[in-house]
């Protein structure tokens, strides 16, 4: 916690408490809460944003309120907010319990999903535990579940026990999420930035720190791209090698050149309504772009 925020405020808002609860049950000792955490008004504060991606990749847990849109909602079945009932009939001997909105349904749907600052947490999170105003669901690299439904998790699995089997799995997520994260390949980053620029910041000026978290997998990992104010380019293995060995010729800065241009390649699906000096595309940090 920053220094000047050494105490939590005495009122609390619900979700936050409710978030304390569940730490607690589940036994961890910390929780990251970025309003509190990050001291807005501190120097630090812009270089702490950035580094955003480190905490959410290194979490031993998520927690994800999906339920609600401001944060004195809470987290359903945890404090004083309650869940929505669910239904059922009995008819004969027999009860029929409704098995609930698809989990899929109940995210896309959220709030949640539509702001830019979460769109790195929904990739970047290890496991995430989803608090929906109907359920709970829990879902990692390898499996997911949810309270509505008990599936039988030991004969999902790989025999490794690891993850679920392919057939129990869509073609690029393991339930909700994406399977992989940002993405194995070069090419992936031009599908993140087309996601990312249909959600909404509350300033504008956060374009760039927004997606940052997911910029830097592909820079630091085997993806070879690199970028410049949010424009990637695909310098490729080669390149890679000989900035490394620190041998910048004029056809290594030609190729560079080619692969910055190749990153502006960019179409507007809309008029854009950027203002912050990137070279921006539809109101964000240039983005819906091809890449390669």
């Amino acid at each position: 916690m920053s220094k000047d925020l050494e105490r939590l405020p005495g009122d609390l808002p619900d979700t936050i408490e409710d978030a304390i609860t569940v730490t607690q049950k589940l036994g961890f000792r910390y929780l990251w809460i970025d309003r509190y955490c990050i001291n807005q008004k501190s120097e630090e504060a812009h270089t702490q944003i950035r580094q955003m991606d480190l905490i959410y990749r290194n979490s031993g847990i998520t927690i994800i309120a999906i339920a609600g849109e401001t944060p004195s909602y809470g987290l359903p079945g945890v404090g004083r907010r309650n869940r929505t009932y669910q239904p059922r009939a009995r008819v004969g001997k027999h009860l029929l319990v409704s098995a609930l909105q698809d989990s899929w349904i109940t995210i896309e749907g959220s709030l949640w999903s539509t702001r830019g600052w979460t769109y790195q947490e929904a990739l970047l999170f290890r496991r995430r535990l989803v608090f929906t105003d109907q359920q709970v669901y829990l879902e990692c690299y390898g499996m997911y579940c949810c309270e509505a439904l008990d599936f039988p998790l030991q004969d999902l699995h790989t025999k490794s026990g690891q993850r679920f089997k392919a057939a129990h799995c869509g073609y690029d997520r393991i339930g909700t999420f994406p399977r992989d994260g940002v993405g194995k390949k070069a090419a992936d980053l031009a599908v993140r930035i087309m996601e990312y620029s249909s959600k909404s910041l509350t300033y504008e000026s956060d374009v760039l720190n927004g997606f940052s978290g997911i910029l830097r997998p592909f820079e630091t990992g085997a993806h070879t791209v690199r970028h410049c104010w949010g424009v990637p380019s695909v310098i490729g293995s080669t390149l890679q090698n000989m900035q490394s060995a620190g041998q910048p010729d004029q056809s290594h800065l030609r190729a560079l050149t080619a692969a910055f241009c190749v990153g502006l390649s960019w179409q507007l699906r809309e008029p854009s309504t950027g203002d912050q000096g990137f070279l921006v595309g539809p109101g964000l940090v240039g983005l819906a772009m091809s890449v390669g």
